[in-house]
Parts: structure tokens; sequence; C-alpha cells
């Protein structure tokens, strides 16, 4: 029934062709079994090898799919089309409670320990988008102005965070 009255539309999915596939069944039982991970990852500068990283999430974030891990210590994010060769080893981790904590909270795939605040004052026009939902990375509005405009506080780990919106 509900066909007919629900039309979805937004989010645009990246394909995971069938090596992909098999990386992202292979990563969902390395998370639940707490299995350390070695891959080779693409990187605008050369193929770079990980090894020994702490599995916790495949996160989607805009239809982008990522893996959100411990290397050497450092939570960080990585693509999961980026990502090759992957080996699961033997070795097993113990989920630290605090990466699960700031993955649950955190609602953008830069996962940097030190965030930057920036503040945006909106327009009166763009404001009830603002309003009705979330559009940068922690976002609160800290004030409401006069002319209907807002400031808005964010926190990034880098800048790139806030510029498509920005743009927008």
């Amino acid at each position: 029934r509900t066909q007919t009255t629900w039309l979805v539309k937004g989010a645009q999915y990246e394909p995971l062709d069938a090596s992909k596939t098999i990386l992202f069944q292979q990563l969902e039982d390395a998370i639940r079994q707490h299995q350390t991970i070695d891959y080779s990852y693409d990187k605008a500068d050369g193929t770079k090898t990980y090894l020994g990283v702490h599995p916790y999430k495949l996160v989607n974030h805009d239809g982008i799919w990522y893996l959100a891990a411990k290397d050497g210590g450092a939570l960080k994010s990585f693509t999961l089309v980026k990502m090759d060769r992957l080996q699961v080893q033997n070795s097993h981790f113990t989920p630290d409670p605090e990466v699960e904590r700031t993955l649950q909270q955190e609602d953008d795939v830069w996962l940097k320990e030190k965030k930057q605040e920036i503040v945006l004052k909106v327009t009166g026009l763009a404001a009830t988008y603002f309003r009705r939902r979330k559009h940068v990375p922690q976002q609160d509005i800290t004030k409401e102005l006069e002319d209907g405009g807002l400031i808005v506080s964010c926190r990034v780990a880098h800048e790139d965070q806030i510029f498509r919106t920005v743009r927008q």
C-alpha cells in the first residue's frame, strides 16, 4: 500500500561492483569478529599499504561507502572504492567504547579529533533551510537575527566539509 503514497528522492548512491561487494562482506565479518585487517589504499600521491587496522563500522555518508577504522591509534575513514587487496588477519582487537560513541555522535566522515569552530551568517532567504535540518557538521543556531537571518556555528575537521554548503 505504501508504494502508492511514498516517493523518496535525494541521495544518489555509488555503485559497488562485484569485487567491492565481496570486500564489503569481508569487512562486515572482520568488524563483527573484531579482527585486524591489512589493505592497499589508492591515494592522490600513490598507493599506500595499511597494516594492523582496527575496523569499526561501514558508514554510508551522502551515498558514498566508507570504512571507519583505527589506524595506529587514530580514528580515520577510508573510501571503500579506493581499498584493494584486503587481508583479514587472525589477530583480534578489543573495541574501544569511546570510538563507538564518537561514531554514533559524528554527523560526517571527517574523523579528526581536533576540530575548529566555523561561524556562518545565513541570510533570511536561506535561514528556513537551516531551521529545517542540519546542513553543516555539528550545526548549532546560536542567534536569530532581526532581518530573519541566522548566526550558525559548526565544528569541522577540515574546511572542505562546509564549502559545498556555502557555495549553495
